[in-house]
């Protein structure tokens, strides 16, 4: 199976948004334990165990290595939640709404 045939086959397993092949794709190429670095042909984004199944079948059957980054967005999601969590606490759409109708301007 050449390249683009094993790219094809990913896409059909995830859609095509969600193989990555071109652009920045460096925060990748580096394992969760920070001691492998390699050259990243695609990164695929499975959002179901049976895709994550059939990701890792078609891999195999090519001959092509997997890796997993589980942090590569742990910090900004959970900078996001706390966020949000202190936006629904405080009610701060609620007052956002209120001071925006009612403002008219410094005095």
């Amino acid at each position: 199976m050449n390249t683009q045939d094993f790219l094809e086959t990913l896409r059909r397993v995830v859609g095509p948004a969600y193989v990555l092949t071109e652009g920045d794709l460096t925060g990748y190429e580096l394992d969760w334990r920070k001691r492998e670095r390699g050259k990243a042909l695609a990164v695929v984004k499975p959002s179901s165990t049976e895709q994550v199944a059939q990701v890792v079948s078609a891999c195999a059957q090519a001959g092509v290595s997997v890796s997993f980054v589980p942090d590569l967005l742990t910090e900004p999601t959970a900078e996001l939640a706390i966020g949000l969590a202190i936006a629904a606490a405080r009610h701060v759409l609620a007052g956002d709404v209120s001071v925006r109708k009612s403002y008219a301007g410094w005095r």
